[in-house]
């Protein structure tokens, strides 16, 4: 049936202006040429909530830990973290949750991360000493590993992630996400010539930790404040 025979039966037989677009329909669902066609999408890949990456530019992503980033708002932050260039990877020691929390723990971060320990070969994996209490677990996805430094609080714990660098200037490598850590809870960035000052340097044999402790507070909108002030490790 063509539109043309449906518009015949419509003035043939005098029917109201419902039945002549329920007529329409039918005709032009008769043409031979309609066609349904389908489109599949594939699913966007899965993945716990903890291993989810945030960008880094043109730097990387690192995923986000379980449980960042869920502190009530306006809570006072403190994040610890080790930035540690190694040849063409860059591994990063990261704890961040409520200042009174991680409090306690400063000591013992700054004492893994003094003894963080690599092998022979640019490719090898650190390994290092855990302090009294501490418990380390698998890591998973992009992760080396999940440490827990107090196995009663579920919700504090340090991720251990590689990820590989790009680019022959490591300073400003490590200089871009020392300032990232520092907007994770509300901080300004800092210069190049401010970098020593703001943070502390371990030698580790042929590599070089550069340790973070920075303290801030999250904005009630999810935004980060302007604040200010910064701690440095052993000063709590």
């Amino acid at each position: 049936m063509t539109m043309k025979d449906v518009a015949r039966s419509i003035r043939a037989v005098g029917l109201s202006g419902l039945a002549v677009l329920a007529l329409l329909a039918v005709g032009a669902g008769c043409r031979r040429n309609d066609q349904i066609e389908r489109y599949f999408v594939d699913k966007p890949p899965g993945g716990d909530a903890g291993d989810r990456a945030r960008p880094l530019g043109e730097k990387g992503a690192e995923p986000l830990p379980a449980g960042e980033g869920r502190e009530p708002a306006d809570t006072e932050t403190r994040l610890l973290g080790a930035i540690v260039p190694r040849g063409s990877r860059c591994w990063f020691f990261k704890m961040i949750g409520p200042a009174d929390s991680v409090a306690p723990h400063a000591e013992g971060f700054t004492a893994l991360v003094e003894s963080i320990r690599f092998g022979e070969g640019e490719g090898t994996t650190p390994t290092w000493d855990l302090p009294e209490g501490w418990r380390q677990d698998p890591g998973r996805g992009m992760r080396l590993a999940t440490i827990r430094p107090d196995p009663d609080d579920s919700a504090l714990e340090m991720s251990v992630i590689p990820l590989p660098v790009r680019g022959p200037d490591i300073d400003g490598y490590v200089l871009s996400n020392v300032n990232r850590w520092r907007g994770q809870v509300g901080l300004d960035g800092i210069e190049a010539g401010r970098l020593a000052e703001q943070t502390t340097a371990v030698a580790l044999g042929d590599a070089t930790a550069t340790i973070v402790d920075v303290t801030g507070k999250r904005a009630s909108d999810g935004a980060h404040p302007m604040s200010s002030g910064s701690t440095g490790m052993g000063r709590n």
